[in-house]
């Protein structure tokens, strides 16, 4: 069958296998196997050195009401007559990896007795082009689309005890980061204030995870027209951070500063580092080929951290509040000074 007749085929399908048995469908991850006719055994069909194309997907659905013994045999035997093909159901899923894990083995197109020639090649474009390998479909389909349309993406973060957990985040914002240069720049080669990029969020300086901006040679009193405009830019990123922040229930920036200060001074292990101003001894060094963090004792090393901080001292504990209003934050059993506003 066909890539774009089975994917339509899919479409039918899980249209009628909610109407018939609940079901619903959720991702169809289509992909294609290609060997000669001697190694499929059908040189009874094709000469041996034919190349054959096998088209399958793999679908991801879930059942919303109990079937028992009996509907779940039902529901099967319906899918395998109505796509008149083998049919497996590998029952639950252990790694959403091997759902799209590939479409086709790399080795299978370059590899073997007759390898991928120009004109296979353009008949394999041509039969793939604008076709969706990967699609999700009903209700994920639209989580995805709502995700898009937030700007938002997901995350696979690091939670207490190093268990692996997804979390929805928003996308760092594109903004034309100016790199026009005044006279003053142009001379010295080396703009300021320039953004490098925004991280993802991490723990480095409180027990919250937040995005970190990636700053060459920040200069808040920086004269001159471009470096005023990309500071504007730096500000503006700050800004939205900060909205980030409150909508996802995160405490005062004040009160996270003091609890990581807190944690420090009575000798928590956590990898947390309160906030300090930048100082010429203090910055960090950023190198846009390669990453190089200095070796432990030589300097200053770099502080973000992807994992969440080691639990604070004296039993205490966080956590992390994925949206607002979220469950209370127990900081440990200790009096924290929260800093007055300036």
């Amino acid at each position: 069958m066909p890539s774009r007749t089975l994917a339509r085929t899919i479409s039918k399908w899980a249209h009628e296998a909610g109407q018939r048995y609940g079901i619903k469908v959720h991702f169809r991850g289509t992909e294609f196997t290609r060997r000669s006719a001697e190694d499929r055994g059908m040189t009874d069909q094709y000469p041996a050195d034919t190349m054959l194309y096998h088209v399958h997907a793999n679908l991801l659905y879930e059942p919303t009401r109990l079937l028992g013994e009996r509907g779940w045999s039902e529901f099967l035997a319906w899918s395998r007559q109505y796509f008149g093909a083998h049919w497996h159901d590998a029952g639950r899923v252990g790694d959403v990896r091997e759902l799209v894990k590939y479409v086709v083995k790399p080795a299978e197109l370059t590899d073997g007795p007759r390898p991928l020639d120009p004109a296979e090649a353009k008949w394999l474009f041509e039969s793939l082009f604008r076709l969706n390998l990967a699609q999700p479909m009903g209700g994920f389909r639209d989580f995805w689309k709502g995700l898009a349309e937030a700007g938002q993406k997901v995350v696979t973060v690091r939670a207490a005890g190093g268990k692996r957990v997804l979390r929805v985040t928003q996308k760092a914002t594109r903004l034309d980061h100016s790199r026009r240069a005044d006279s003053e720049e142009a001379r010295k080669g080396v703009p300021a204030n320039l953004i490098l990029g925004v991280t993802l969020p991490m723990w480095s300086h409180t027990p919250w995870a937040e995005p970190m901006i990636l700053v060459q040679r920040y200069q808040p009193g920086a004269v001159g027209e471009a470096a005023m405009e990309r500071l504007r830019e730096i500000d503006f990123e700050r800004m939205y951070a900060r909205q980030l922040w409150d909508e996802s229930g995160a405490p005062d920036p004040r009160v996270a500063l003091a609890v990581a200060k807190a944690w420090r001074e009575r000798g928590s292990r956590s990898t947390v580092t309160p906030f300090r101003a930048p100082s010429a001894e203090g910055a960090y060094r950023v190198h846009t080929s390669s990453l190089t963090v200095r070796p432990e004792g030589t300097g200053r090393e770099a502080a973000g951290k992807t994992d969440p901080p080691d639990p604070p001292p004296d039993g205490g504990q966080v956590v992390l509040l994925e949206r607002p209003g979220g469950p209370p934050i127990d900081l440990g059993a200790a009096d924290i000074d929260i800093p007055e506003a300036s």
